[in-house]
């Protein structure tokens, strides 16, 4: 599994709010740095590690954005769409970046079944890093 400083060093457009994108206007959307939330990216390795089975082929069923608020809601704190797609790479879950801050993976749809309270309206808890609200 590669380390947060590994990810960040790969993927320098990677920030908290997901991938660097431009607006129409060439304004720049970004976000904080990753690096500054170690313990979000552990607890997202976590889950991903212990519940989620990789497969060949992009799961398209749903992208990073949706599947950051069904882990939120399983480990009961905030997670960002940056430090979801950071935890998944590190895991080492193929990807296919979406136009904007999102990503697909090869993750089994299958094993997120369970979990996708999120449909319900259900939200996570409080972020895991307070110092870096980012």
């Amino acid at each position: 599994m590669k380390t947060l400083g590994e990810i960040k060093k790969e993927y320098p457009d990677l920030t908290t709010n997901g991938w660097i994108y431009y607006k129409r206007n060439n304004e720049e959307i970004s976000g904080g740095d990753i690096t500054t939330r170690p313990k979000e990216f552990e607890a997202i390795c976590d889950f991903l590690n212990e519940n989620i089975n990789h497969i060949k082929t992009i799961n398209t069923h749903a992208g990073s954005y949706y599947y950051k608020h069904v882990v939120e809601d399983a480990i009961n704190h905030y997670i960002s769409n940056g430090m979801f797609i950071a935890a998944t790479l590190a895991c080492g879950y193929k990807m296919k970046r979406l136009d904007g801050p999102n990503s697909q993976f090869a993750t089994s749809k299958k094993s997120w079944a369970p979990f996708e309270k999120y449909k319900q309206g259900i939200r996570g808890g409080p972020r895991l890093d307070e110092k870096n609200p980012s």
